[in-house]
């Protein structure tokens, strides 16, 4: 790589940190010039640049060769076979492990940013009204992005500073970029246009533009948007690492057995019950990595007496990216051959694992084992909790759809509980992030439609915690449980497996109906409307 060549991708890529975080975790990352061409190497990552190249590169066969592509380009996936991994920007994740989304790395504020201060007649705007970045309420982002699908440096430091950007250049916002969240300059016919409306806006409508952006931007929130999370800069290192580090995972066979990931936020008060039963479930080839959203707690301490046991692996998050895209990162980095979404305030009971593994590793065409739950209060004593009824009464293997029961009882499958066949998670597994707290839901269904065959046994895998701080007590105070339901219907529909839904489908469209009845808010909503044509689909597919 030349020097101009190697200039540009500084400028672009978050390369000096993601040697830094490489050689903290095992991968050292270096630069290959003409002079280290001859040097050994376990892997050549080809980024594709625009400018004049160096030649050819002779790569001997025995060294895993990557491919990063800083834009998106149609019928390319031919040359994509030519590689062991391909790092590619894209709206949505790939299915499978070949292909890696790998978008514009931004840098995003790490910490929450100070409201603007309330103006009486005009908001500030950068560049004319002799206003501090840090103090403007907008600023006019006019400089091209330097690729397609990207946003502007001027546009990123606006972002960090936290004022409102205004668009004024000629190539588009991304279209991943909420329009909700800035001005499109690019809509008036001149500049003075533009200036009058900024001028016009009222506190209250700003405020409410920069609180859309705040939230975007991860902002002032437990539970943050994670939509922009693909975006930055952690999600870029976390990607290319964990890609390439599972690729030599698999390439040197040290596979282990089963991988737990615990995504953690601020539940250091039960982690090391979890951590401990986990450990204890007789399994040699397990790590349990627990991934800590920026707790602010004593989860680092409660970690710290892990530190000595291989077995477990602790990493902490810059900030807290929202409990999907936490998960999900765990989901990479694992290197099991069966993984488990452990909740950080259950504890397995003994015993689970072994219950279970053996019918799965006999037959490969199971991607999920599972059990129903024990219920305990917050110091882990026995409570009596209700039966799901989604539940058999007896152990079985195969031999029932459980895409339409998982769509007529609701999800019966508790994450901490399941145990997922990772090559069958990648290969299903379609996240769509408008769905807040039913992912493991819409997962289940997935898996369902692909690999029909799930093992079931009847004897509690998990004490299941119940206490005032859980997730669950704020996400069925809101509409979320019916945006989840509509979303994960639809998906099934979208990818063409209502057929799975024959014979059972006026039993679907009763619990949706239920579902909608508990959001008597949402009748007439854009949410209602969707509920009832669904229930119309499932109604016609009945007949």
């Amino acid at each position: 790589m030349s020097d101009e060549q190697w200039t540009r991708l500084l400028s672009l890529l978050p390369l000096e940190p993601l040697q830094v975080y490489g050689e903290a975790n095992g991968l050292r990352f270096e630069r290959l010039t003409a002079s280290t061409m001859q040097d050994s190497h376990d892997a050549v990552l080809f980024v594709e640049q625009d400018l004049p190249g160096q030649g050819a590169l002779t790569v001997p066969a025995d060294v895993r060769r990557y491919l990063m592509r800083l834009e998106h380009v149609d019928g390319a996936q031919g040359t994509y076979d030519l590689f062991d991994r391909v790092f590619l920007p894209a709206r949505e994740a790939f299915q499978g492990q070949h292909l890696i989304r790998l978008n514009q790395p931004l840098d995003v504020p790490l910490a929450d940013l100070p409201p603007r201060l309330p103006f009486n007649n005009r908001a500030h705007l950068f560049g004319r009204d002799g206003v501090k970045l840090e103090h403007a309420h907008f600023v006019v982002c006019d400089a091209h992005a330097e690729l397609a699908g990207w946003l502007s440096p001027q546009w990123q430091e606006c972002l960090l500073c936290g004022a409102v950007p205004v668009h004024n250049a000629v190539t588009p916002v991304p279209e991943w970029f909420p329009a909700d969240c800035y001005v499109d300059g690019t809509t008036f016919a001149n500049d003075a246009e533009l200036h009058a409306f900024l001028d016009a806006m009222a506190w209250n409508d700003y405020q409410a533009l920069a609180a859309r952006l705040r939230s975007f931007l991860m902002q002032g929130s437990a539970r943050p948007d994670e939509r922009i999370y693909p975006y930055t800069i952690d999600f870029w290192i976390n990607a290319l690492t964990s890609g390439i580090a599972l690729d030599a995972s698999q390439v040197r066979g040290d596979e282990l057995l089963l991988s737990v990931v615990i995504p953690a936020f601020n539940y250091a008060r039960y982690l090391e019950q979890a951590v401990r039963s986990l450990l204890s479930q007789g399994v040699d080839s397990i790590e349990v990595l627990v991934l800590d959203n920026a707790s602010t707690d004593d989860t680092q301490g409660v970690m710290a007496g892990f530190a000595a046991d291989p077995r477990v692996r602790y990493m902490r998050n810059r900030r807290n990216f929202g409990a999907g895209n936490n998960s999900h990162n765990g989901f990479w980095a694992a290197k099991g051959k069966y993984l488990i979404l452990f909740m950080a305030d259950d504890f397995m009971n003994p015993g689970h694992v072994s219950r279970i593994l053996p019918a799965m590793e006999r037959d490969a065409r199971i991607a999920v084992g599972y059990s129903p739950i024990s219920w305990v209060n917050e110091q882990g004593k026995p409570l009596v909790g209700p039966r799901h009824p989604g539940h058999r009464e007896a152990d079985y293997i195969g031999g029932r759809n459980e895409v339409a029961d998982l769509l007529v009882y609701d999800n019966y499958i508790t994450p901490s509980a399941a145990i997922i066949r990772r090559e069958a998670f990648f290969e299903a597994w379609q996240r769509d992030t408008r769905i807040r707290g039913a992912g493991d839901w819409h997962l289940m269904v997935q898996l369902g439609e692909r690999y029909p065959d799930f093992v079931f046994t009847t004897s509690p895998g998990v004490s299941y915690r119940v206490h005032g701080a859980q997730h669950s007590n704020e996400y069925y105070g809101t509409s979320s449980p019916l945006q989840g339901h509509l979303c994960i219907l639809e998906g099934v529909f979208e990818r063409g497996r209502e057929a799975l839904l024959r014979g059972r489908a006026r039993e679907v469209a009763e619990h949706l109906r239920r579902r909608l009845e508990q959001h008597p808010s949402e009748l007439e909503s854009e949410l209602g409307v969707r509920a009832r044509d669904l229930c119309e689909r499932l109604d016609r597919l009945a007949r």
